[in-house]
């Protein structure tokens, strides 16, 4: 029985864990898409803000929506 309480925790635990991490992801794929598209802004802008994004996911958006637009 604790077994199967265990197995069914770590089944839905992951699954909490991974929806913020899709709702980032997908927020990260829409602002860098975004970026993209916006033909007022040089190459090497569109660059320091894809890197900026890339890897620090989370600060990254909230720098672009503080700052880059």
């Amino acid at each position: 029985m604790n077994i199967l309480l265990l197995s069914m925790f770590s089944l839905f635990g992951n699954v909490f864990f991974s929806i913020p991490a899709l709702v980032i992801l997908i927020l990260d794929i829409l602002v860098m898409k975004s970026i993209w598209s916006d033909s007022s802004r040089s190459d090497t802008n569109k660059l320091i803000w894809f890197a900026v994004i890339f890897f620090l996911p989370v600060v990254g958006l909230i720098l672009y929506w503080l700052f880059g637009k």
